[in-house]
């Protein structure tokens, strides 16, 4: 399975699982060879968008960075590129070697590394990644390239305690490290829901990377929660013509209050923007909505699409019943409660000047009373995908390359 897979699909039966982690995903790094002495370090892995609010301007940027879990002195800190260009693997039963706890908590982790406690991250995905290793000696060797990485200044005591998972014991480890024995389980970080609709019954349809799941026969849309499977507001909004061939992209909207500013209609939305607009009376009881992306783009075109979108403000209604299209239903990669974190950006954003309001962004706070996926019609014309209504254009690429985001 690839790192963002989400379906689980079981080649005798044909049924589907979603695999709704618990806590954070797992991965491992394979090594050469395997071998019963191995034990595996704990490295954090930050990935996403990160606009960053210490300059004037709204500057943002893809950010996939790695930290060691533990305090260990020599040991490298980073992975580098290897979680990009290795190709990881569930952390599944049954895998041989002892894998060390990890001690630091990710976020004070994210907090003191790149700049990252002056920003706001946006889709961000938190896993944990374990390298191979083994001991010779004071000697710690790299399983994967199979040469030494550094000499261990401390004795292996100090360490935290490792647990061990697999049919084989823990191997013995010198200077006395203290060894705890139990099974690391699947169960203790993901669980598997049925993909059946919960009104219905009917098989519930999703790309493989997708987090939101839909019933074509009852029209409805499930997303994973604690509980399992919860019922989100959806809407589709077709072309004038049918059969005009389209992608479908998800975008989140949302309704609340901003507290810091004077944002209660679309009138106030046309005037914080200083939009060159005629203000009719009836925009002044109209409320205001917010559209955020429901899949990762590049940050620029995140807030482009957000931006022109919210501005316009042209929404379908909501219908639970509505009938799906036959065109493709671009998946949704980013996640209601991620995308809420880019509210505060692209309200930043809609001022003339982010000056002013990036001084006083710890001051600003959207508070959401409604929520809907709205799915609009993108005509397909050669590297292009175009929004009629506006009009607004993404390439294909951009779209497409989001997804390894």
């Amino acid at each position: 399975m690839e790192e963002t897979d989400r379906i689980l699909q079981c080649e005798y039966c044909r049924n589907r699982l979603y695999i709704s982690p618990l806590g954070h995903l797992k991965y491992f790094l394979a090594p050469k060879q395997s071998a019963p002495d191995l034990f595996f370090l704990p490295y954090w892995r930050f990935k996403g968008i990160v606009f960053s609010n210490a300059t004037p301007e709204l500057e943002g940027r893809i950010v996939d960075s790695n930290l060691l879990a533990l305090k260990l002195s020599n040991v490298p800190v980073s992975l580098g590129v290897r979680p990009q260009v290795l190709k990881l693997r569930y952390a599944g039963p049954g895998l041989k070697g002892t894998f060390l706890h990890p001690r630091l908590p990710c976020r004070t982790l994210a907090a003191g590394y790149g700049g990252h406690a002056s920003g706001t991250f946006i889709g961000e995905t938190v896993s944990l990644i374990y390298s191979p290793v083994s001991v010779r000696g004071n000697l710690l060797f790299d399983a994967i390239l199979e040469r030494p990485i550094c000499r261990l200044n401390e004795p292996l005591s100090e360490l935290p305690p490792p647990f061990s998972r697999g049919s084989l014991q823990s191997p013995p480890l010198p200077n006395g490290a203290e060894e705890t024995g139990g099974d690391f389980e699947r169960e203790d970080w993901v669980k598997f829901v049925a993909t059946l609709c919960p009104d219905c019954g009917w098989d519930l349809d999703g790309e493989k990377d997708t987090l939101v799941l839909l019933c074509r026969k009852c029209g409805s849309g499930w997303q994973a929660g604690g509980a399992g499977l919860e019922r989100i507001e959806l809407g589709v909004k077709h072309p004038p013509d049918r059969r005009t061939p389209v992608v479908y992209l998800p975008f989140w909207r949302f309704t609340g209050r901003v507290t810091g500013l004077e944002l209660k209609s679309y009138a106030d939305l046309v005037r914080i923007a200083n939009l060159p607009r005629v203000i009719p009376s009836a925009w002044e009881e109209r409320e205001p909505h917010l559209w955020v992306p429901a899949f990762k783009i590049q940050p620029h075109m995140f807030l482009r699409l957000a931006k022109a979108l919210t501005v316009l403000d042209r929404e379908p209604e909501p219908d639970p019943q509505a009938e799906f299209p036959t065109s493709p239903l671009f998946p949704v990669t980013l996640a209601l409660n991620e995308a809420e974190a880019g509210l505060e950006v692209l309200i930043a954003s809609l001022l003339p000047s982010h000056k002013p309001v990036l001084s006083t962004m710890d001051k600003l706070s959207f508070s959401v009373t409604g929520s809907s996926l709205l799915y609009l019609p993108f005509v397909s014309s050669g590297e292009e995908l175009i929004l009629a209504e506006i009009p607004m254009s993404i390439q294909k690429n951009a779209v497409s390359l989001g997804r390894l985001i």
